[in-house]
């Protein structure tokens, strides 16, 4: 079991090392781009429990999805996160080697840590 202490770290940890453009400009992911830099033993321990997530992605009554463990972890980071949203027509996602992953709705947020 994982605290959320411990999910909001990993998710410092992954949005910290996202990778960096050209320029200042903070790095930017979304919350299906988390997941799949999340701690491999972390991740496995909440897909088994709960599925990856996306559409059609989560177990029936087992706990909440994978991406949705995230979500609220972005959520809670919300005073260290800025985000923009962004359509997600033709996005397909890999998550842990899941691959074929949808999202789940037509608009998406995309986080990044705020600029010090």
């Amino acid at each position: 079991m994982y605290t959320n202490v411990q999910i909001d770290a990993e998710t410092v940890r992954v949005l910290n090392d996202a990778a960096m453009g050209r320029g200042e400009q903070p790095r930017a992911l979304c919350a299906y781009q988390i997941c799949d830099s999340f701690d491999d033993a972390m991740a496995r321990y909440f897909i088994e429990r709960g599925g990856v997530g996306g559409e059609n992605g989560k177990k029936d009554d087992e706990g909440p999805a994978f991406t949705q463990i995230v979500q609220h972890s972005l959520r809670r980071l919300a005073n260290k996160t800025d985000l923009f949203y962004m359509d997600t027509r033709g996005l397909v996602f890999t998550i842990k080697g899941h691959e074929g992953i949808h999202p789940a709705f037509p608009v998406m947020a995309v986080y990044q840590i705020k600029a010090s």
